[in-house]
């Protein structure tokens, strides 16, 4: 039988695993001592020791899990990260090649101005003479 679960509903059964192993462990440490002075309780040790199994196996089962969606979230961080430097690239190389292709024709526009106006002042003053 496979069983798929999410990341979230795994890590919420391990951590209802711990707090069971932590009540089991509490109940069995309770028992056994209540019965300590006349007799060793077997089934109370018993039990305590598989609670703290169960908190080993369920804390190894949250801690796996949070890595996991800690790995899933810095991805998706980096992925948006580069997502948007590279969408800041394009728009500064684009803004980078608007402003060039305006300087030029600024550059271009002024010296045709500068040309005529020079063209008009010698001109000018060659028929002075």
């Amino acid at each position: 039988m496979d069983v798929k679960l999410s990341l979230k509903t795994k890590l919420v059964l391990a951590f209802i695993i711990v707090i069971a192993s932590l009540l089991l462990g509490f109940y069995a440490k309770f028992i056994f001592f209540l019965h300590l002075p006349n007799y060793i309780d077997w089934w109370s040790l018993f039990w305590y020791v598989i609670s703290w199994v169960m908190l080993f196996v369920a804390a190894f089962f949250v801690g796996k899990e949070a890595l996991e969606i800690a790995d899933q979230y810095v991805k998706k961080k980096l992925q948006d990260s580069y997502d948007t430097t590279i969408e800041l690239h394009k728009v500064g190389f684009q803004k980078g090649v608007a402003t060039t292709k305006k300087g030029y024709e600024t550059t271009k526009e002024f010296g045709k101005k500068t040309i005529a106006l020079h063209k008009r002042f010698l001109h000018g003053k060659k028929r002075k003479k």
